[in-house]
């Protein structure tokens, strides 16, 4: 038997602890049961707080970034067949916070937060990537700006 989990980031610290616990118990039966679980690049750290011996326990293979090139290509071609272009300087975090008249600084808290809620992750220094498909969409609509 397969479990297969996506977004296993957003498990409870003891919905994970129990998940882990009961996949220790069936490796040590050796039953035919296995999980195949997907989630944020955080989830080796979340799985080693909820139970030390989750790191012997499971694998995880990351799936990585696009090249440059590639990200650009994802963007841009359904973007030109929509008659639209892309914007190639888009979304390094100083240039969010000026547009809320804020300091990277100032941001930080609410930054920590979306992490936190896994909403959003850094792909690199001074970078923010949304998880949730069209949040940007949802955050316009909610946060308008003046």
């Amino acid at each position: 038997m397969v479990f297969l989990i996506d977004e296993v980031h957003f498990l409870t610290t003891i919905e994970l602890e129990a998940l882990i616990a009961a996949l220790h118990k069936t490796v040590q039966r050796q039953l035919p049961i296995t999980l195949v679980g997907a989630g944020l690049p955080q989830l080796p750290r979340l799985a080693g707080e909820a139970k030390s011996y989750a790191e012997r326990l499971f694998k995880f293979p990351q799936i990585g970034e696009l090249s440059a090139a590639e990200a650009k290509q994802a963007l841009v071609d359904p973007a030109e067949r929509l008659d639209t272009a892309y914007d190639e300087g888009a979304q390094q975090a100083r240039d969010v916070a000026a547009l809320l008249g804020r300091t990277s600084e100032q941001m930080g808290p609410t930054r920590s937060g979306l992490i936190d809620k896994g909403l959003l992750y850094t792909p690199g220094h001074g970078l923010a990537a949304f998880t949730v498909p069209q949040f940007d969409r949802f955050m316009r609509r909610t946060y308008p700006l003046q």
